[in-house]
């Protein structure tokens, strides 16, 4: 499988694990004039652009302590992000795994990898 992404690259926040994952991190009023701005674009047919839709995806995120990104980003892509936080218990960056769909069930992912990559965000953070 090739995709357009990369380490480094940045990606809309609205439609991939690690942007919901850094959006939970965030007040609820940088949350709110994230989704007042405009600029959502629709990427896949899975793509969800209504702001209210995004913030239960950010409060999900935030209450779960990861964020998935099912085919929403680029089809047949399916990715989990969990937050990296500082001593102080402040989302600093965000850590993911990705895979071809039709390779790890979305259940797979959470179940199986979450755990494992859960594990190094907490030691990448007691680093920081």
């Amino acid at each position: 499988m090739s995709t357009g992404v990369r380490v480094g690259a940045r990606l809309p926040a609205h439609c991939s694990a690690t942007g919901k994952v850094l959006l939970a991190g965030l007040s609820p009023a940088e949350v709110a004039a994230f989704l007042a701005a405009p600029g959502r674009s629709r990427r896949t047919q899975h793509t969800t652009v209504d702001a209210e839709r995004i913030a239960e995806s950010v409060r999900r995120a935030a209450a779960d302590g990861f964020a998935t990104s099912d085919e929403e980003l680029e089809l047949g892509m399916r990715a989990l992000a969990v937050p990296v936080l500082d001593g102080r218990g402040r989302t600093v960056a965000a850590m993911s795994v990705s895979t071809s769909t039709a390779r790890v069930s979305a259940s797979e992912l959470r179940d199986r990898f979450r755990p494992i990559l859960a594990e190094h965000a907490t030691l990448l953070g007691r680093n920081l």
